[in-house]
């Protein structure tokens, strides 16, 4: 929210943002102790995609939440067929797509409890 919306340039995020939140103690002992990622976790994510975003005329998230997609400066459709009409709106018929599919990153064993 704080960064976002105030730009999405990486050398001002670098800058105004980064040194400040990844040093952040809070955030240093959630890191350290809990289960959270650290501080600068979210900087170096928007870091890798930001070249990729150069040369990208649309990014359209399907499923995905339009206020925060638009926060990141994205679009939202409700499916996979609306996000490629959208595409093809601007792009013809002819255009080229990629997209990311990513699979559960995690496998859950339920157990009764007790039962071990």
């Amino acid at each position: 929210d704080e960064v976002l919306s105030e730009t999405r340039d990486c050398s001002e995020i670098f800058e105004n943002f980064e040194p400040r939140i990844a040093t952040d103690g809070s955030y240093r002992r959630l890191y350290r102790s809990s289960h959270a990622y650290h501080g600068a976790h979210p900087f170096t994510a928007w870091y890798f995609g930001a070249r990729a975003l150069r040369h990208a005329g649309r990014v359209i998230v399907a499923g995905g939440d339009a206020e925060t997609a638009a926060r990141m400066g994205f679009e939202a459709a409700p499916s996979v067929g609306t996000a490629l009409a959208m595409a093809r709106e601007s792009h013809g018929h002819g255009m080229t797509l990629s997209y990311h599919v990513t699979p559960p990153s995690y496998v859950c064993r339920m157990v009764e409890w007790g039962a071990g």
